[in-house]
Parts: C-alpha cells; structure tokens; sequence
C-alpha cells in the first residue's frame, strides 16, 4: 500500500483501536508505519548495485517474507513496551506496515509465480535453445513490468476509494472494537494473519475498481482488525 492508507489505517486504529494512543505516539506510529518504503526510496536513489539489492530487499520484504517482519516487530515492539522502552512505537509502526502490505493481493507470491509462469514462449519447439530463453527472459521482464504497473493501479484506486469510505471503515471498526470480552494471543494473531492473505489471494485483478463501497470497506476494516490485535498484544501481555 502507498502512503495515505498506511497513516489513515494507522490512525484508524490508534484514535478508535481497542487502546486508544496519544498524539505524540500516534504521530510516530504514522512516521513508523511508512519508514520501510522511505528506506527502500532512499537506497533506490544510489548505484545501480543499490537499486538491484534494495529491490530485490524489498520484494522479499513485502511478499514473502511481511508475515515474517509482522511477526518480528511486534515480537520486539511487546518486549519494549514490557521494559518500559519507547522504541515500542517504531517497532508497532513497522508491525502496520508488513500487516497491511501481507493483505495486499499483488504482495502474493502466489500471484507473482503466476505472472512469472505464464510467461512462456509458443514456439518453443521451433526456436533455438539459445532464442528461447531470451524469449523467456523477454516474456518474463514483460510480464513482470505489467505486474508492476497494475500494483501501482491497484495502490492508486486503494487511495482514491478510502477517501470514499472512511467513513464507512470507521463505523465498522468501530463496532469491532466494541466487543472486548474475547482474549488474543500470538496463535490468534497468526490465524487472522493466514485468513487475511488467503481471502486477498482469491480477489480478482479488477477487484480494487469492481468492488462496493461495502466490500471494499470489509476488505479496508480486516487489516484494521488484525493491527488492532497486535496492539492488545503489546499492552495486554505486558
């Protein structure tokens, strides 16, 4: 996800959450919850080397390996908090970040080794050795530049259409967030994690512009969901 649903679906949750956060901390969650991507711009601004690494890096980081890094995070972010380190907000920021880019249909890695395998050659059997793996190589990069472009159109759409419901995401959250009678735990966490990336493996390319304002305001209040767990993770258990 690009920036403006980072920070908003941050400060969803730290103004309206399960625990409610402060302005300081709130503002450095926001900062947080976006650092990975200004890192990665940052490193892309350098050598060529750099920009191979940085974006091989952050492939890796956003695919995957997000569940992973969500993980990590608000493993070190509860061990702060417990310890009294204020460090708990750069490490809960991050925890957002890789919760939200592991809902992120094109963050799949299913979807990626689609558009990767689906770049094959149609005359394989009257071409050259040679000519056939700069066919697939060609049809790879082709691919992987549509794979690209149609991110940054779902990204964008994502954009434009919470503008439309926040509202509406609110209001949902909301009465999640109501219901507090339940416990959480790491186990839970995990789960919520799975069932997230499972149902946005299903969507559909065009899902982003096809979907209601409703569906698309579900999908929005999921990660919010699973952002507001890790928070009782980090201030409960401590």
């Amino acid at each position: 996800m690009k920036e403006i649903v980072h920070r908003s679906l941050t400060r969803l949750v730290g103004l309206y959450g399960t625990h409610r956060t402060n302005y300081r901390n709130l503002r450095l969650l926001e900062f947080y919850s976006v650092e990975p991507d200004e890192k990665r711009r940052k490193q892309l601004r350098k050598g060529m080397r750099e920009r191979i690494v940085s974006s091989y890096g952050w492939l890796s980081e956003h695919t995957r390996r997000a569940k992973e890094l969500s993980i990590k995070n608000l493993d070190k972010a509860c061990e702060a908090y417990k310890s009294g380190d204020q460090s708990w907000v750069k490490w809960l920021g991050r925890c957002f970040h890789y919760i939200t880019d592991w809902a992120t249909p094109y963050h799949s890695v299913k979807l990626i080794y689609k558009y990767i395998l689906t770049s094959r050659s149609d005359n394989l059997y009257e071409e050259s050795p040679q000519d056939r793996i700069s066919r697939n190589i060609l049809d790879v990069m082709t691919n992987l530049v549509k794979l690209i472009l149609e991110h940054n159109k779902f990204e964008n759409l994502c954009e434009k259409r919470w503008q439309e419901i926040e509202l509406l995401v609110r209001e949902k959250f909301i009465k999640f967030t109501h219901n507090k009678s339940f416990s959480v735990d790491l186990r839970m966490f995990i789960k919520l994690m799975d069932d997230l990336h499972l149902r946005v493996e299903g969507l559909s390319a065009n899902w982003a512009s096809n979907s209601t304002n409703q569906e698309f305001a579900i999908y929005m209040t999921r990660i919010a969901i699973v952002m507001d767990i890790a928070c009782r993770l980090v201030f409960d258990r401590s």
